[in-house]
């Protein structure tokens, strides 16, 4: 299992994306991660268009940047407050499943 990425950053904001940056875990593997948004606890979506707590879907991540300027399918919108979670992902068989952590 992954260790969380930490140290999170946010390096640039334009009119309708953002690019975040973060350190890979210290423990475990990480092949790939996953960036999720949310607007509120009940209202999340993982990076760029599937929503819903299936954080299996989604652009996968294979190195600790990534530039995000969707939300739920939509242009991320200016003013708009979103909560943000990277989880480090690894594949450990042959259908592709793996250990997520957040």
């Amino acid at each position: 299992v992954p260790g969380s990425a930490s140290d999170a950053r946010l390096k640039s904001v334009t009119n309708g994306s953002i690019t975040l940056t973060w350190t890979p875990p210290t423990t475990g593997r990480a092949d790939y991660y996953l960036v999720q948004l949310c607007v509120s606890e009940s209202e999340c979506s993982v990076f760029p268009n599937s929503t819903g707590a299936d954080k299996t879907q989604g652009t996968r991540f294979p190195f600790p940047k990534a530039v995000v300027d969707r939300y739920a399918g939509s242009p991320l919108l200016v003013g708009t407050a979103y909560n943000i979670t990277i989880f480090s992902c690894n594949v450990y068989d042959e259908d592709g499943s793996g250990h997520i952590s957040g």
